[in-house]
Order: C-alpha cells, then structure tokens, then sequence
C-alpha cells in the first residue's frame, strides 16, 4: 500500500476503486485485506479438518503400493498374478533368510524382477534395490493396514519455505485401521519384520 500511494497507483476490487494515498481508502482496504487472510485461514481450516474425518474413517484415498489396487472406492489385490507372485516370494523369502540384504541376494542370484513406479507414476518391472525390498518390508498397506500420518514436513531451519518429510514412529501414526485392504502378510508378521 506504502507503495502504490507513493506511486499514485489505484487499486481495484468488484466494490470499488481505492486511492491509497487517502486514508480512508488505506483503512478500508487494510481491513478488508485482514479479512481476506482470515477468510483463507477459515477455509484451509475447514479443509484440513474435512481431510482428517475422511483419514480417521479410512475412507481417504492415499497411494496404493504396488500389488493393491483400487477399483470404485473398494480396494483390491492386483489382478495380475505374476504381481501377487513376486510380492508374495518377497515376503516368503525375508521370513526364510530373515534380512533385506539376504532377500535382495536372493532376487539378484534369481535373476527376478519386481514391479515399482518411475519418476512418471507408471509401474515398471525393475531389477531391485536394497531401498525397493525395504519399501515393501515396511508398507503396513500389505499387512492390510490403512495408515495415515506415518509422515511429518517439518521447515528447514536456513530456508521456511523448503519443508523436508519426518518419518513418524509407529506409535506416533495420526490414524491406524487394521483390516482395510486385502493382506499379502498378516499383522503380526508385520511386527515381526519391523
């Protein structure tokens, strides 16, 4: 405003034309600009809380891991079987050699592939990593959990605008709700592999 009266510019709304070099033009739109910002904060409020319900009923939708997919609201394990295979040996094979590193071993001496999704969202056989074996391992969704919350943006310290993702312990997930997907694991197996 300091600006725009210096530099004898008007300003405009749907109301009116404002000169801010008048002070009851810099008054007017002084409120109206506080009102703006607590009208936005009402709506990202609301939005948020809206966010939350849908989260705490199980009814949000967040991003399926591969091997579950969701049709019409309802979700559902892949169809493909060659996807239930690979996942299902996955967990097969951590039970039985009891270590990341052993099962990528595995798959590697194997030569076997596993489906992930690219930098375009596309899924894509791969051959796979040590981070691929370990983003299965840790996925309650396959345990047939929906978890939301697992993370935190928290600002970096240098910079505000930049937020970087926290993972949440378990005990510190916002919403857990046991049975919501078709398992490839049981829960319990699940705690056992973390």
């Amino acid at each position: 405003l300091d600006i725009c009266g210096f530099r004898g510019c008007l300003i405009g709304d749907t109301d009116s034309i404002y000169d801010p070099k008048v002070m009851n033009c810099r008054l007017l739109l002084g409120i109206k600009g506080q009102l703006a910002e607590l009208e936005l904060n009402t709506i990202k409020s609301r939005l948020i809380a809206g966010r939350d319900n849908k989260a705490k009923r199980g009814e949000l939708a967040v991003k399926l891991p591969v091997g579950l997919v969701r049709h019409q609201k309802k979700v559902e394990k892949d169809p493909n079987l060659e996807v239930q295979h690979i996942i299902n040996l996955l967990f097969s094979t951590f039970f039985r050699v009891k270590s990341a590193s052993a099962t990528l071993n595995f798959f590697n001496q194997k030569v076997l592939l596993i489906l992930r999704y690219n930098e375009f969202n596309k899924l894509c056989w791969k051959k796979p990593t040590r981070s691929d074996i370990l983003c299965f391992l840790k996925n309650p969704a396959y345990a047939g959990t929906y978890a939301f919350g697992k993370t935190q943006s928290i600002s970096c310290d240098k910079d505000f605008r930049k937020k970087r993702s926290k993972t949440m312990s378990q005990e510190n997930w916002k919403y857990t709700i046991h049975n919501q997907y078709p398992c490839y694991i049981s829960w319990e197996q699940y705690q056992q592999i973390q």
